[in-house]
């Protein structure tokens, strides 16, 4: 996406996760995975307009992928640790003159907060982008799934 101006350092990300798990947990679910084929089929913005934070951490949690991650997580910890959606921002971002909610998904266990994906959530539209952290540039739900494979990650 051009004029895509928005860097971070990971350390401060790792550092805001960290602080915000202990303040703010928000979208924890325990939920079935989906057959890989539901993913696939899944449209590429979902229906629901996101107004809130709240509505965009829904839109997001509705996604297969993170309703299969949520469930690995869980079970591979043996209920342990447990995944989350976490804003990384303190105001939603303005990106080419959109409204984005910023969003990470977490592996929130007792000791430490691991970042599984980044997401921008349109405010207005609740159309879902993707961060890729390769070239620093947005991708939509539809090329995420083709180049990440985002299914594979709980295979």
């Amino acid at each position: 996406m051009q004029n895509y101006e928005f860097h971070r350092s990971r350390s401060a990300l790792v550092l805001a996760l960290t602080l915000a798990v202990s303040s703010s947990l928000i979208g924890c679910k325990n939920n079935t995975p989906p057959a890989a084929a539901a993913a696939a089929a899944a449209p590429a913005a979902p229906a629901e307009v996101a107004h809130t934070r709240e509505q965009a951490i829904a839109v997001l949690m509705a996604l297969p992928e993170l309703k299969a991650w949520t469930a690995y997580i869980e079970k591979a910890s043996a209920g342990k640790t447990h995944g989350a959606v976490l804003e990384y921002g303190a105001e939603p971002q303005q990106i080419d003159g959109k409204t984005y909610f910023r969003l990470s998904y977490v592996e929130n266990g007792q000791e430490q907060v691991l970042r599984w994906e980044d997401f921008l959530v349109e405010q207005d539209v609740g159309t879902i982008r993707v961060e890729d952290d390769e070239t620093d540039r947005l991708m939509t739900l539809e090329q995420w799934r083709l180049a990440k494979r985002p299914m594979e990650r709980v295979k």
